[in-house]
């Protein structure tokens, strides 16, 4: 389990897409900045196009989140993390999400979330958010710097 602390709603001007199928737009900050909109349906949405088109209206990226609500204690969503693009999870973009569907009322203190591989957990709890779910190893690298 790892404990999230509290995010925060980030009060910003959201800019105006114009997309009829995103919704409730809600930018979050949770050490670091995310976009979440609520759709219908995640199989109408363009990952690739909905998160390229998006993140160019911030000048630094910005993480974007698109949840569909399956009931009040499960959702799914799709992740575009900046400057990286389409990924198959996000931690901090989970936890902005439920706290995104808490501020709406769209969602319990226990929340399911289904992401593209996996299934986590995000409770709401008196001193934060705790997120569980398994944990994979993804990626190793090296870096060379010349002094």
């Amino acid at each position: 389990m790892a404990f999230m602390g509290w995010p925060t709603k980030d009060i910003h001007k959201i800019p105006d897409f114009k997309e009829p199928l995103l919704k409730d737009p809600m930018q979050v900050h949770i050490g670091n900045e995310h976009l979440v909109f609520w759709v219908e349906n995640l199989n109408q949405i363009s990952v690739m196009a909905m998160g390229c088109k998006i993140e160019s209206f911030y000048p630094d990226g910005m993480n974007i989140h698109f949840v569909q609500k399956i009931n009040d204690c499960e959702i799914c969503i799709k992740h575009w993390e900046r400057g990286v693009g389409q990924t198959i999870s996000c931690g901090s973009g989970t936890v902005a999400s439920v706290f995104a569907g808490h501020l709406l009322g769209y969602l319990g203190d226990e929340v399911l979330v289904r992401n593209s591989h996996e299934e986590v957990y995000v409770e709401k709890k008196d001193n934060g958010y705790a997120l569980t779910g398994r944990v994979h190893f993804i990626f190793d690298g090296r870096l060379r710097m010349r002094l």
